[in-house]
């Protein structure tokens, strides 16, 4: 009888753990990536009341009679299914998405592996959980980088110092142009926007600063014939202003392509004389290859090739007997020009019998000149009066306006003056018969009549015919005479301007208008706050978006698999350790064969199946409840055994 006392307080045991493994369950039902356990029960010991038997031939077996003495807990098992995943806010938080454990460390450099991705990024730029542990991988870039299991550190590349520019293209005769205007300080101070204006003639280039804008006054139909001209002339008129906008503050041009060829072109300098024909070249193009002026000579005295720079004067000197080369004449004024690009000449041509060489003479062959850019041409035109008089005239101003215009000339007898007016874009110019004029003259009726309008200027010149040569003849102080005027008659005389082109740095400038320079920065170091995105693909790889990097590719998150994870340690806070029965863990990456991907902005929801645990509930409930009446029942018993002493 007291054999079931026992196996009711057994049952009692055995239920109430079940109970505690379900109301631990039901406690984690919304925690992140849990895993619910489940527990199976199993029978203890029996008792043979009598063993069993074997039969015969005239006997039957008996099976044995066995009395069990109640219930003892069998396994606790954990369910490694996969949850349900949901949406997270964080990029940082991540799921799993089949086989896998991440992998944390603490700062004794202990391994726990979790299912429980709520990540973040500290100060320090490590990954860590929410325990503060960090999270296992490869830091940097992990393209063809092994599976890891070093701490994941984020790390930001600092930004370099940057000029603020700007590059656009436009449009010249047709033909399109890049170019690149940049600051030729760093830092924020040169983000500017500049405005260059044309200037009237005669008047002084200046640069104006407002904030941050800067407006640049300066003559745009110069005759510019390379980038450095129209950059020297820039920096003139910004000399002039109140700039005040950083030390050596300045603005450089700088164009892919030019309307003319404006490569330049390596000096070249000839040696000649008796048995001597050499060519030296430059070492590098440019105003700074230009310009040399070189001497050779023999010397009884030499035994080998000597030359010798002195400022812009190169000598050379070669023994006066034996052979030299090209070759050793070169190799000296390499070693004499030192670090000097512009001064290591090259020189080719025949050997030199010293002996027979006669008085050598170096002259400049090629002086190295640029191309020049396409300057402003001026619109002209004549008409001439009878067979022996020209008059030309010619807008003061180069660009494609002066070329709509119409010049008409002719008599009024009503007149005592010379008279000149416009009329939009035609100019009547009307003259007395009986009025001298000169060029100057007529000059000067043109400029009264263009008033402040400086692309209205106009110029003429007086040319007669020379009848011996048949050439048009210009002489200073010409005088139209009544005699000259009297050919007019009746006529009108008309002509338009043509031919007038914009120089390439009027277009370029009337194109320009105004631009923002951009994007200068002072050189600082950068964090993942600085980040404007973080993201991490399936791979386990996190990307990085900066605002001047682009997108870079920080770490990657490994993954830990084990034959048996069903065999892991619970140690608590979501954690796992391995056992004997999980087998050793391996590290692989995302997406390799056997193991899950990972899922950014989500986290594994608990397994724990509420509607199942309270089923469960409900189930140890009532074996709790039977087998507390198998106890009641028992010391019923006893009490009924013990009264029967009375």
């Amino acid at each position: 009888m007291m054999k079931s006392l026992y196996s009711g307080v057994a049952g009692l045991k055995v239920h109430n753990q079940r109970m505690d493994v379900i109301g631990n369950n039901i406690s984690n039902v919304n925690t992140t990536a849990f895993k619910a356990s489940t527990v199976t029960f199993k029978d203890i010991f029996y008792q043979n009341k009598s063993e069993a038997t074997t039969g015969n031939i005239i006997k039957g077996g008996r099976n044995a009679n066995q009395i069990g003495y109640g219930a003892n807990l069998g396994a606790v098992e954990q369910v490694m299914t996969q949850s349900g995943l949901t949406y997270s806010d964080i990029p940082t938080d991540c799921a799993i998405q089949g086989e896998g454990f991440f992998r944390v460390m603490d700062k004794v450099g202990n391994i726990y592996y979790t299912r429980n991705g709520s990540f973040h990024i500290d100060n320090y730029g490590n990954l860590c959980d929410p325990n503060g542990n960090i999270v296992l991988g490869v830091s940097g870039d992990p393209t063809n980088v092994d599976a890891s299991s070093n701490r994941i550190n984020l790390y930001v590349p600092p930004i370099e110092d940057k000029a603020a520019s700007v590059s656009k293209t436009f449009k010249f005769d047709g033909d399109s142009y890049n170019y690149t205007i940049s600051n030729r300080l760093v830092g924020p101070q040169g983000n500017i926007s500049l405005t260059i204006i044309d200037l009237e003639d005669g008047e002084t280039p200046f640069a104006v600063q407002n904030s941050s804008s800067l407006t640049v006054y300066m003559n745009l139909n110069g005759d510019y014939e390379t980038v450095a001209q129209f950059q020297q002339a820039f920096d003139d008129a910004l000399a002039m202003g109140d700039i005040d906008l950083g030390r050596e503050f300045g603005i450089d041009f700088e164009f892919e392509t030019l309307p003319w060829d404006v490569t330049p072109v390596k000096s070249e300098y000839t040696a000649t004389g008796d048995g001597v024909n050499l060519i030296l070249t430059a070492g590098e193009a440019g105003p700074d290859g230009d310009g040399f002026t070189i001497t050779m000579a023999t010397n009884a005295n030499a035994t080998a090739v000597d030359a010798r720079w002195n400022d812009d004067t190169l000598t050379i000197t070669i023994p006066a007997s034996g052979t030299v080369t090209a070759g050793q004449i070169e190799a000296a004024i390499q070693e004499a020009a030192g670090g000097n690009k512009y001064k290591q000449l090259s020189v080719s041509g025949q050997d030199i019998n010293a002996a027979d060489a006669g008085a050598i003479t170096v002259t400049q062959t090629d002086d190295g000149e640029v191309g020049v850019l396409q300057r402003p041409i001026r619109a002209q035109n004549s008409f001439t009066i009878g067979k022996e008089l020209k008059l030309t005239f010619t807008a003061e101003q180069g660009g494609d306006k002066p070329n709509g215009y119409e010049i008409n000339l002719k008599l009024n007898d009503k007149l005592t003056e010379p008279v000149a007016r416009w009329s939009e874009g035609v100019l009547t110019i009307s003259v007395p018969s009986t009025k001298d004029l000169t060029e100057a003259d007529i000059n000067k009726l043109l400029k009264e009549a263009a008033g402040d309008n400086q692309s209205k200027g106009l110029t003429v010149t007086i040319e007669r015919l020379n009848a011996t040569s048949g050439e048009w003849e210009r002489t200073e102080g010409d005088t139209l005479t009544s005699t000259d005027l009297e050919l007019i008659g009746e006529n009108t005389y008309r002509t338009a301007l043509t031919g007038g082109v914009n120089g390439f740095f009027k277009d370029f400038a009337d194109a320009m208008d105004t631009v923002k320079l951009v994007d200068g920065r002072y050189a600082a170091e950068q964090t993942t706050k600085d980040l404007d995105q973080i993201y991490i693909d399936d791979d386990g790889v996190i990307y990085g978006v900066h605002a001047i990097h682009g997108t870079i590719a920080m770490g990657r998150i490994d993954l830990a698999v084990f034959e048996n994870p069903m065999g892991l340690n619970q140690v608590g806070t979501s954690y796992w350790q391995p056992s004997l029965s999980s087998g050793d863990p391996e590290v692989k990456t995302p997406n390799d064969v056997g193991v899950g991907s990972i899922v950014s902005n989500a986290l594994e929801m608990s397994n724990a199946d509420l509607s199942q645990e309270i089923s469960d509930m409900i189930i140890t409930q009532r074996g709790f409840q039977a087998n507390s009446r198998v106890i009641t029942v028992t010391d019923t018993m006893l009490e009924e055994l013990v009264n029967l002493k009375r």
